[in-house]
């Protein structure tokens, strides 16, 4: 969403792009009765709202984002903070699965 936006792209069509590239069924779901409801009016953030899969943090950055124009810069630092996350989670489950392994070796 990050690069499409900041591309300039139309939510509409960010949306439907996205819902193209992602392969995880409860979001596709999701992000195509967003893109419905958004052609029909409504605030994207409300539409992420209806939904569990997305996080209640996501969803009040989301709502800023919208009201200062800035959706771009939001999904990039998301991005960022959830790669943060991911990594620091594989740097710990590797650092709890070395020590198990090395008195096999």
């Amino acid at each position: 969403m990050n690069l499409l936006l900041s591309a300039r792209t139309p939510i509409v069509n960010a949306l439907g792009l996205v819902t193209k590239m992602v392969g995880f069924y409860p979001i596709e779901t999701s992000l195509t009765s967003i893109r419905e409801d958004i052609m029909k009016g409504k605030p994207f953030h409300q539409c992420l709202a209806e939904y569990n899969v997305y996080p209640k943090r996501a969803i009040s950055l989301v709502k800023v984002a919208e009201e200062v124009k800035k959706l771009d810069v939001i999904f990039g630092k998301l991005a960022k903070q959830y790669s943060d996350e991911a990594e620091h989670e594989t740097e710990m489950m590797s650092k709890i699965i070395e020590p198990l392994l090395l008195p096999f070796l």
